[in-house]
């Protein structure tokens, strides 16, 4: 609740895009979650992606903002610099990075530490219709650029009410994902 304010504070808007690169750790469901209250749209990006990659994804989906970790943030930061180069990814804003603001980023761009927008005060949750968008998630780009594909909040519904039905088994708790959280 408090990351979604801190989002808000930093002028993120219902609607716009928001990467999240970042290998399975807890704040990949925290920046999930704080994104969708909110009202913007998750854009999970595999952290085994090139700065090439990911500065297309960045320009293409008009991200206003990535949040990431200190392993990945080379990789952020070139894509980023890389943008600013070549013209593209205007709208971003803010890279986000979990334990410490990074500090070499183009001028337009501010680095900001993810307890920073721990410190906001709780928020609500943002309305939002069913076909509005949730999550824009791109392609592997296995059959040239990767291209983005646009979830609605209706569809992520479909999807994890599915999952929770197929998964209700007779004794079993606990489920394992080994997947990427950007993939599952």
């Amino acid at each position: 609740c408090r990351v979604s304010s801190g989002l808000a504070k930093l002028g993120i808007s219902p609607g716009e895009r928001v990467v999240v690169l970042m290998a399975n750790c807890p704040e990949v469901g925290i920046a999930y979650s704080a994104i969708w209250r909110a009202g913007a749209v998750v854009t999970p990006v595999v952290f085994l992606i090139s700065p090439p990659e990911l500065q297309h994804i960045l320009a293409d989906s008009g991200a206003v903002a990535v949040v990431t970790t200190p392993e990945l943030l080379a990789t952020v930061t070139a894509a980023v610099k890389g943008a600013a180069e070549a013209g593209g990814a205007p709208e971003l804003r803010h890279v986000i990075v979990v334990g410490g603001a990074p500090g070499d980023l183009p001028g337009h761009v501010r680095g900001v530490d993810f307890a920073e927008l721990e410190t906001a005060p709780a928020g609500g949750i943002t309305s939002v219709g069913d076909d509005d968008l949730a999550a824009l998630m791109y392609t592997g780009g296995t059959t040239g650029r990767a291209k983005g594909v646009m979830l609605s909040h209706r569809n992520l519904y479909a999807c994890s009410r599915s999952s929770h039905e197929a998964s209700q088994a007779e004794g079993i708790t606990r489920a394992l994902t080994p997947l990427p959280l950007s993939h599952a």
